[in-house]
């Protein structure tokens, strides 16, 4: 019995892998593209005074950029350092998470085109909306109101060809960024398929009720955007409606207790509220929209028959991509567990250990705040230690220690 279980759960693995592997290698290449053609640097100058263009900017730069639900955080404390306002820097913060290109690739696998593409559209608008209600409803100046001007040797990079960048930042640091997530993300949804009966799931899958618990379940969670589709379309097989499905798609991505925390910081209590409530209001809205119209049929008539059909053959491209996934994510703990370290420290460098990156667009923040303060140089961070080592030029260390507080992490006592 266990082991016919064991096996069952293997084959939902082998399948779910499958079903994601062509979409997610799609979505990798687009996000090492659109990483070299927008920086977050360039995205901070469209994020200043002109409010009603700035959040329109934020939230479309936030569907487009590619950057993970963990990432996001210390990108708006970067963003809000070099002069965002609170609406443009909300509005990036709601649309950002919800969606990636590597996300909208595996929802179009999974869910189907039309699905995947109102994902997005409805990413920018909520993001415009939460935006917009901050600039209405608390105009005033968020709480940490220095603006650091970026210099030319801090936001320009010289590094290598334009190929590296793409294949470098799509098939690398993306995947480090995700690959756990997405891992326990195919786990999950595996086990959901074994495990869990139809007529538990479809008893609270639908309507009002279904919304509002996949609300409850969202807010609270680090949901990564990608992550999630694979247990949304084991939801969706099992029976849950589409409704319930875009709400735990956008309140999970969306929120979670160190965004809240890191809104709390830039854009005070008010602010924090009016960005919680918009992400619930339209989540709730949009789902409504789904659940209720027949605007719901025709999204539930783009969804792929085969996703949940495990008899078919798979063809030998289906295994080559599956093959290269796993050999990509395969990659990410080499790299984490097996990393050589050729760099010997330098005992006149002085050298901070913090607490709290996830991602690499973490270390690019901390660094790049580092590299504004021009004294620093030759600075290192890595992302598995937190070790972050530099030659210090005359900047004080508590004013270093303040600056990495405020993109939100912690020092740790060394």
């Amino acid at each position: 019995m266990m082991i016919d279980l064991i096996v069952q759960l293997l084959a939902e693995i082998y399948n779910t892998t499958i079903m994601i592997a062509p979409y997610l290698l799609m979505g990798f290449l687009m996000s090492g593209i659109l990483s070299v053609m927008i920086s977050v640097e360039n995205v901070a100058k469209y994020l200043g005074d002109k409010k009603s263009y700035s959040v329109f900017f934020a939230s479309l730069f936030g569907v487009t950029l590619p950057l993970c639900s963990c990432g996001v955080s210390p990108v708006f404390s970067f963003l809000k350092k070099h002069g965002a306002n609170k609406g443009a820097a909300t509005s990036f913060l709601i649309s950002t998470p919800q969606t990636g290109v590597d996300s909208i690739a595996i929802t179009w696998g999974g869910l189907g085109m039309p699905f995947a593409l109102s994902r997005a559209v409805i990413a920018f608008v909520s993001g415009i909306i939460g935006g917009t209600a901050i600039n209405a409803l608390d105009p005033k100046k968020s709480l940490n109101t220095k603006v650091d001007e970026c210099q030319e040797d801090c936001c320009s990079e010289k590094e290598r060809g334009q190929l590296y960048k793409i294949l470098n930042y799509g098939f690398i640091k993306m995947p480090q960024d995700i690959g756990p997530s997405l891992i326990w993300g195919v786990l999950i949804a595996s086990v959901i398929g074994i495990f869990v009966p139809d007529t538990f799931i479809m008893k609270y899958s639908e309507g009002i009720l279904g919304m509002f618990i996949m609300l409850l379940a969202g807010i609270p969670l680090y949901m990564c955007a990608t992550a999630s589709v694979p247990i949304a379309v084991m939801l969706v097989a099992k029976g849950v409606t589409l409704g319930p499905i875009l709400v735990f798609l956008m309140a999970g991505p969306a929120t979670n207790m160190v965004t809240i925390n890191i809104a709390k910081h830039h854009l005070g209590y008010k602010s924090t509220i009016i960005y919680l409530g918009s992400i619930i209001g339209c989540s709730l809205f949009f789902g409504s929209i789904i659940e209720y119209t027949n605007f719901g049929d025709v999204l539930k008539s783009g969804i792929p028959m085969h996703f949940h059909n495990h008899e078919h053959s798979h063809g030998l491209m289906d295994q080559i991509f599956a093959l290269a996934l796993v050999c990509i994510i395969l990659n990410v703990y080499l790299m984490k567990y097996f990393k050589s370290d050729n760099n010997i420290s330098n005992s006149t460098n002085q050298v901070l250990y913090i607490s709290g990156m996830t991602c690499n667009h973490c270390v690019d923040s901390v660094k790049k705040t580092l590299e504004n303060l021009h004294a620093l140089r030759n600075i290192s961070v890595d992302l598995q230690s937190g070790k972050i080592e530099f030659e210090n030029g005359g900047v004080s260390l508590t004013d270093i220690k303040n600056e990495i507080i405020e993109l939100g992490f912690n020092i740790e006592d060394t």
